[in-house]
């Protein structure tokens, strides 16, 4: 099982931030590897032997915390699609950057 993400990050707009050029692609790295780490290939589709790619939109706040997921486009399997957005709800991810 694949997944194609849209994480949109809800983090406050801050003046005085640290953020430097760059956090956005190191927030994205730690969030592929958070993601890697938690996504389970359901059994039932694994005896199957279904392949897909799901794609999920989904929005992080400041803490990490998703606070919504929605299924942009199927894998093609209910059991996949499931699996995608069982990963992401209610997760607490690694936080974003502070937008400027």
């Amino acid at each position: 099982m694949t997944a194609s993400i849209d994480a949109k990050a809800a983090a406050p707009k801050s003046t005085g931030s640290n953020s430097k050029p760059g956090d956005d692609s190191k927030w994205k790295s730690r969030l592929y590897t958070w993601l890697g780490r938690h996504t389970r290939y359901p059994s039932a589709a694994r005896l199957r032997r279904a392949k897909g790619t799901a794609n999920v939109v989904f929005t992080v706040a400041a803490s990490g915390q998703v606070t919504s997921v929605r299924l942009a486009r199927s894998s093609g399997d209910a059991d996949l699609d499931r699996a995608a957005l069982k990963t992401l709800q209610g997760a607490t991810v690694p936080a974003p950057p502070v937008e400027k």
